[in-house]
């Protein structure tokens, strides 16, 4: 009678047992990876639009305080409140500046920003268009106000409108 040796593993299973072993090691690895990429996306949405939102909201709180217009174009809007202190809202330099305090970190910066102003439409019916410009004389007739924002992080962009329209026309001062 022969007696069977079952006392180790041949080399054939020792193989079997590596390679299995080694393919649940990479798959463990690639989802490690691919849901560690999926939290940093996630994260830099959350950043991006906790910007948005607070740049939105310091942008309507300032529009919302204008009483009295003083400079009205593209790239700047200059006002001020019922008490006498001043707002302003400045895209320049790939900066947006509200009430004189940058608005951003370094991560998220602004690439391109305009203020749109609207006047009252000429004839009933008809929508009032968008100027770039306003003179003087138009301060008090703005009806609305818009600012275009365009913010990057890393290569995506990303965009903003505030549009806000006045319910009482804010006064104009002329320098």
């Amino acid at each position: 009678m022969k007696i069977k040796n079952d006392s180790g593993f041949t080399v054939i299973e020792l193989i079997i047992a590596i390679q299995l072993s080694l393919l649940v090691v990479g798959l463990a690895y690639v989802s490690y990876k691919f849901s560690s990429q999926l939290m940093q996306n996630w994260e830099e949405k959350v950043a991006i639009e906790a910007h948005l939102l607070t740049v939105s909201q310091s942008l309507t709180r300032v529009i919302a305080q204008i009483d009295q217009l003083q400079l009205a174009n593209e790239q700047e809007l200059r006002a001020v409140n019922a008490s006498g202190d001043s707002l302003s809202i400045i895209c320049v330099d790939s900066s947006l500046y509200i009430n004189d305090l940058r608005v951003g970190n370094n991560r998220i910066k602004l690439i391109k920003g305009f203020i749109d102003y609207y006047l009252p439409a000429k004839q009933v019916g008809h929508y009032s268009m968008p100027v770039e410009q306003v003179s003087l004389a138009n301060l008090k007739a703005i009806d609305a106000i818009k600012c275009q924002l365009t913010f990057q992080l890393r290569d995506k962009k990303h965009q903003l409108a505030v549009f806000s329209r006045f319910t009482n026309h804010p006064q104009s001062i002329v320098q």
